[in-house]
């Protein structure tokens, strides 16, 4: 996550309404990853009777661009995404034709198709910022669709197959329509 607050006390935060409690005492430096890297005690009952709960935010994609593209064609390359102050890759696990134009007309282009297999080169930098993207199609910009944010751009398991649709390597996108 990057980042949230401490809900004010309530007597019964709604946000924790029929949720067991599950930790007491928690105590956490800043940088931990993850909650549960933060010390802390099984649940025994609160003394005090007042609960914490945690509003969390995620990240947002704020803008995104193509990489090595040039300017004998600047409508093509690979597809990159700034998520807080870091630009990074998307993987193409999951990102089609509607990611792809979901992308471009945020770039200011009228649509696009996605750019599979071109960028395996750039595998080894392991500079993912997206490790899935799904859309709809119908949104503004990458950040009104479901994104995993994460620097893994392999296959899940069980996946099958994955020479026929997907390199599991960064996507690039080729946009189509004048620029705006």
């Amino acid at each position: 996550m990057a980042g949230g607050k401490v809900a004010p006390y309530e007597p019964e935060p709604p946000t924790i309404k029929g949720y067991p409690r599950l930790v007491t005492n928690v105590k956490c430096k800043g940088t931990e990853a993850f909650l549960t890297n933060c010390t802390h005690e099984q649940y025994t009952p609160c003394k005090s009777g007042k609960a914490a709960s945690i509003i969390c935010t995620a990240p947002k994609v704020t803008q995104v661009r193509l990489a090595g593209s040039s300017s004998i064609n600047p409508k093509e390359g690979r597809l990159e995404v700034k998520v807080g102050t870091r630009w990074g890759q998307v993987c193409d696990l999951g990102f089609d034709e509607a990611e792809a134009g979901v992308a471009c007309r945020q770039l200011g282009f009228s649509g696009g198709k996605p750019w599979y297999g071109v960028f395996t080169s750039d595998l080894s930098t392991n500079n993912y910022a997206l490790s899935s993207v799904s859309c709809s199609g119908e949104e503004a910009s990458l950040a009104g669709c479901e994104v995993t944010f994460g620097n893994d751009c392999s296959p899940p398991s069980g996946y099958g197959d994955s020479s026929e649709y997907h390199y599991f390597a960064p996507v690039g996108v080729k946009c189509t329509g004048t620029r705006k």
